[in-house]
């Protein structure tokens, strides 16, 4: 079906380098911040290389693909969702020490 050529033109040993840094980049960042879209991503970087195995397999080609995609999509869903979720309570921090600043002028006076 894919001649590896084609199918990687950067080449395989290059193709596998890059998704080995970014699957440890995608590790470090959920290990550092601990957002699971970081997990995600990683996970599906190194489903990328699931490919290699076989390339020749129509089945596992695009089996790989659609995981890949659904992958990638919940990881945007689950960043967009704690994303929000993170500015909410940013803001309901925000809010409540400028509560607090005010509480403590209006004591003092």
């Amino acid at each position: 079906m894919n001649d590896l050529n084609t199918l990687f033109p950067l080449g395989v040993t290059r193709i596998v380098c890059l998704c080995i840094i970014a699957t440890l980049f995608f590790a470090a960042q959920f290990l550092r911040t601990r957002r699971w879209h970081h997990l995600i991503r990683a996970a599906a970087t190194a489903c990328f290389l699931l490919v290699l195995i076989d390339p020749d397999n129509k089945v596992l080609f695009y089996g790989t693909g659609i995981l890949v995609g659904l992958l990638m999509i919940a990881s945007f869903v689950v960043g967009a969702v704690y994303g929000r979720q993170d500015a909410k309570a940013e803001k309901a921090a925000k809010a409540a020490a400028e509560a607090a600043a005010q509480n403590g002028h209006s004591a003092e006076a």
